[in-house]
């Protein structure tokens, strides 16, 4: 060994040649490290309530490593001073006080709280509800400090009046009894009316009470009719009405009319006589007796065929025709229209009509009453001269006039006015 082993490591170990050369050679040599040393204890100041102190000391080869230990009995008392009530106090206990050791271990102590025990407190009093008509009734308040005690005392003025209000009644009378007691009023005597069918039901308490009455009937009648004899639809009938009571009397016996019935009209039917130029009817019969029922119907006129034009008056050349066409339904029905003149018929170019003798269009007009119609054929003329002064028309003849003539004429038929004026206004001076 070469005695160098320490406590974090071991040591080594040297051999040399044993041949004497001097050589050698060195190698660990296992489990030679020597165990730490500790001596020096130092305390730490760290007891608590709850835990002894520790003390530790260093290696005394130096090594760096320490060792803590615990120093037995070092553990420090819990202490306490800071005492909190904890409102816990009842109606039968004091309440505790609580407190948290001073040294921070987080341990508490509780206590009792010496003279906090509560007295019953009573505010809040319900009523009972069990007053009578002769007493007051009581009210019961619980502690309120939860504790379940009651304390219940006198509702004053709470005593009830008299309700008569539940009503009782025998075969003589009726009376109210007190609602909250047994109290009750005077009997009353029964009020209501009897009939034929029955008691009189009294109309307070509703007893039958008393006999039947036999002359005041009830009003819930049987009515019937007997020697009815029947309306039809002209003539009104007649009935006697006999009103009997429930109770087999007859109460009335009354003569009564009745009303015609008025026709009753079925379906109407088509009468088929519509014409050209009326509507048709159509026709209903009634139901209860003969009586018939005829009414127009708008609309069903059938309106005109007409035939084929019948020329009845042949036109001539100076007077006109006429045509006539007749409805397919009623010959009475016809239509009239006139026909257009025929033509004149000129043959023999005479300028005479053949078949009328009237003078022809194109033969020399003459106008002697200068009324533009010429004397001879009556046709209409305009083909001279008219004066707008006077309205003369000197009809020239198409034959012999020419433009220098027309000229010639009107301009002295203008002097003749000029004349006519001067002469005029000479005789005004």
């Amino acid at each position: 060994s070469d005695n160098n082993a320490t406590c974090t490591e071991d040591g080594t170990k040297t051999a040399y040649c044993d041949n004497n050369c001097g050589t050698f050679d060195t190698v660990t040599d296992p489990g030679s490290k020597i165990p730490h040393a500790f001596t020096n204890y130092v305390s730490d100041d760290n007891a608590t309530c709850l835990a002894n102190a520790t003390e530790t000391a260093a290696c005394d080869y130096n090594c760096g490593n320490i060792d803590t230990r615990e120093i037995e009995n070092t553990k420090l008392t819990h202490l306490f001073t800071n005492y909190v009530y904890n409102d816990d106090a009842t109606c039968f206990e004091n309440g505790t006080e609580t407190a948290l050791c001073d040294r921070g271990c987080g341990t508490t102590d509780e206590r009792t709280a010496e003279n906090t025990k509560l007295t019953h407190q009573f505010t809040n009093y319900v009523y009972n509800d069990d007053a009578t008509c002769f007493e007051n009734g009581t009210e019961t308040a619980l502690c309120d400090h939860g504790c379940g005690t009651t304390d219940e005392r006198t509702a004053e003025n709470s005593k009830l009046a008299h309700t008569y209000s539940i009503l009782q009644s025998d075969d003589e009378g009726h009376w109210y009894k007190c609602a909250n007691c047994d109290s009750t009023t005077e009997k009353e005597d029964h009020t209501g009316t009897a009939t034929c069918m029955a008691k009189a039901v009294c109309e307070v308490c509703e007893t039958e009470f008393g006999e039947k009455d036999p002359n005041n009937h009830t009003g819930n009648n049987t009515i019937s009719r007997e020697n009815e004899v029947a309306a039809n639809c002209t003539d009104g009938g007649s009935y006697l009405e006999v009103v009997t009571c429930e109770c087999g009397v007859v109460i009335s016996s009354t003569e009564k009319a009745t009303a015609a019935l008025g026709h009753l009209f079925g379906s109407y039917v088509s009468d088929n006589n519509a014409t050209c130029e009326e509507d048709g009817t159509e026709t209903a019969s009634c139901t209860r007796c003969d009586a018939t029922d005829s009414r127009s119907v708008p609309g069903s006129k059938l309106g005109h065929v007409w035939g084929d034009w019948v020329v009845t008056k042949a036109a001539t050349c100076t007077e006109t025709g006429r045509k006539t066409r007749t409805c397919t339904r009623d010959e009475s029905h016809t239509l009239v229209e006139a026909t257009p003149m025929i033509p004149h018929v000129d043959g023999n170019n005479d300028a005479l009509c053949d078949v009328c003798g009237r003078q022809m269009s194109d033969h020399q007009h003459t106008d002697s009453d200068f009324d533009n119609v010429c004397d001879d054929c009556g046709q209409t003329i305009d083909t001279g001269f008219r004066c707008s002064l006077c309205s003369r028309n000197d009809q020239l003849k198409a034959s012999g006039s020419n433009g220098f003539v027309m000229f010639a004429f009107t301009a002295i038929h203008l002097f003749v006015h000029a004349f006519q004026s001067f002469f005029h206004i000479v005789l005004r001076k």
